[in-house]
């Protein structure tokens, strides 16, 4: 029996992928998954130190992209509270995946913007020039926590850069990251 594979390159992904077809995948996805209906195999990751390379990447980057900034926006839309200041904590590709995701799906007023370099924070604002919401760049991640209603984490960090007692009660705090990014009694 012959198998078939569909290569998929970045520029059909970019053609034929909205964020809001990958927002509905993604909900439908959980959904189906929770029924028992699918199951949801690991990302494809090739390690490329074999190689003589350094460093690794995931298949069909547009695809993984918007599928890792769906999954914020679409639990935002359905666990918080309030969703009027969010907090992104680290602004690079997820950071404004995550946002412009969550642009289409919440009423947001207000983004604050965490990073240990002012240059990805002024990037990560400039990808969108006519937001309906204000952009505050934080000097620091407590400033950014105080009073948010959603603090997203989205960095390669194994540090806790979400402590308890920044966290409102009743906020809705999402690790996204590869490592532990908050303080245990934060998840307590």
């Amino acid at each position: 029996m012959e198998q078939k594979a569909w290569i998929i390159d970045e520029k059909t992904a970019k053609q034929y992928l909205t964020v809001e077809d990958a927002i509905d995948c993604v909900e439908k996805t959980w959904k189906w998954y929770g029924e028992g209906r699918v199951i949801m195999p690991n990302k494809i990751t090739t390690d490329m130190s074999e190689l003589g390379v350094a460093g690794w990447f995931n298949s069909g980057d547009q695809i993984n992209d918007l599928r890792t900034g769906a999954q914020p926006a679409v639990m935002a839309r359905l666990l918080a509270a309030k969703t009027d200041v969010v907090t992104i904590i680290g602004t690079g590709l997820q950071g404004y995946m995550s946002l412009l995701c969550m642009s289409k799906v919440l009423d947001m007023k207000e983004i604050r913007v965490c990073d240990i370099s002012e240059a990805a924070m002024d990037r990560n604002i400039a990808r969108i020039p006519d937001a309906p919401f204000r952009f505050v760049k934080c000097k620091s991640n407590e400033e950014g926590c105080r009073g948010s209603d959603v603090i997203i984490t989205v960095t390669n960090a194994n540090a806790d850069l979400v402590e308890e007692p920044w966290v409102t009660p009743g906020a809705l705090v999402m690790t996204m990251g590869s490592f532990r990014e908050t303080s245990f009694d934060v998840v307590r």
